[in-house]
């Protein structure tokens, strides 16, 4: 299983994520925490030392850019989930595996969600050396 976690500044988006990774992704990702702060998401992921970030833009005395800036980008994949559709180029130069506009596009979400599962799996697996 996948160690996800969310910080979305609003509740619609936060449910509609966990709703789409309950009904898509139930097998592959386990929602480990659920931050309210970017404060606290920082706490956390050095804790709880979750794969995958769910992370909004822009938030009340931070915004994502900043919070994946002090993120591992090895240990940790962020899919921004975002109104702003301006930032995707810093996101992605950030270490960004994917970006998602709100109202989130369920078929999207599940493409990328997807994706990322799959590069994360890939990443996990023993590299196989070879002898000649």
């Amino acid at each position: 299983m996948i160690k996800a976690f969310i910080l979305v500044n609003e509740q619609h988006a936060h449910i509609v994520i966990k709703t789409l990774l309950r009904k898509y992704f139930e097998t592959d990702i386990e929602l480990v925490e659920n931050a309210q702060t970017a404060e606290m998401v920082l706490l956390e992921i050095s804790i709880l030392k979750p794969e995958l970030l769910f992370l909004d833009i822009k938030m009340p005395n931070t915004n994502g850019l900043e919070v994946i800036s002090k993120v591992h980008c090895k240990e940790c994949s962020v899919i921004f989930v975002t109104a702003y559709d301006n930032f995707a180029l810093d996101a992605f130069n950030g270490c960004a595996r994917g970006y998602l506009l709100k109202l989130v596009d369920k078929e999207k979400f599940k493409h990328i969600v997807s994706d990322v599962i799959q590069k994360i799996r890939l990443e996990k697996k023993p590299k196989k050396i070879q002898i000649r």
